[in-house]
């Protein structure tokens, strides 16, 4: 609490002049930060702040609030998944010294999403059949969402053209990606639409989510 005392004169004290020195971040921006992030987890949780410290939170919010903060959350109240149709596949000596070989019937996908300086996206490429889409994401995405993003559209594509007994593969280069959608707890809402699409298709089709090496 008497961090908070003395924010309102830090800039003309030698502290500021020692941070500047330093390089540190000033404290009463290092305050304000994690008082920020405090009510955005409360906004994404829905629970609504302790009347006692509201004014003061609610306070630092309108006065550094930034129109980033509005936008919806991929937080989710956690979701437990247990029953999985589907196969997650990640095995690095797989790939070693050897190139796979798959049935002429098999439905080979590859997922990739990026995230550069001009902004966001997700990719899929259908080694069989041979379609390929891609899908501008913002400037926001992590390169995790851009992941996931490109597996549930890969997902979606398969459903749409309406597969039967078929045996699909997706391939991504994402090892954190195959991990969320392999756990048993997800906290994403982007995680769960991906399972909710991969168990749809899984319904009706034989499919394999596999890691595989970059480029």
């Amino acid at each position: 609490m008497a961090c908070l005392a003395i924010t309102g004169s830090m800039k003309s004290t030698p502290t500021a002049a020692m941070e500047m020195l330093l390089n540190l971040t000033p404290l009463d921006l290092l305050i304000m930060a994690e008082a920020r992030m405090a009510l955005y987890r409360l906004h994404i949780l829905k629970q609504p702040a302790d009347p006692k410290t509201a004014a003061g939170l609610l306070s630092i919010w309108k006065n550094v609030s930034d129109p980033i903060l509005a936008m919806q959350s991929d937080h989710t109240t956690p979701v437990y998944n247990f029953p999985k149709f589907f196969n997650v596949v990640i095995d690095v000596d797989y790939w070693r010294n050897k190139d796979p070989m798959f049935p002429e019937d098999v439905l080979i996908w590859y997922t990739d999403g990026s995230r550069t300086d001009s902004g966001t996206g997700s990719g899929i490429y259908g080694q069989r059949p041979n379609r390929s889409y891609c899908f501008p994401l913002g400037k926001f995405a992590t390169v995790f969402q851009t992941e996931i993003y490109a597996i549930l559209q890969c997902a979606y594509e398969n459903i749409r053209r309406a597969y039967k007994n078929k045996q699909i593969l997706i391939c991504s280069d994402s090892q954190a990606a195959l991990k969320a959608l392999s756990g048993l707890k997800v906290t994403s809402r982007l995680v769960a639409e991906c399972l909710d699409a991969l168990l749809v298709l899984a319904s009706l089709n034989e499919v394999t989510v596999i890691w595989v090496p970059g480029h």
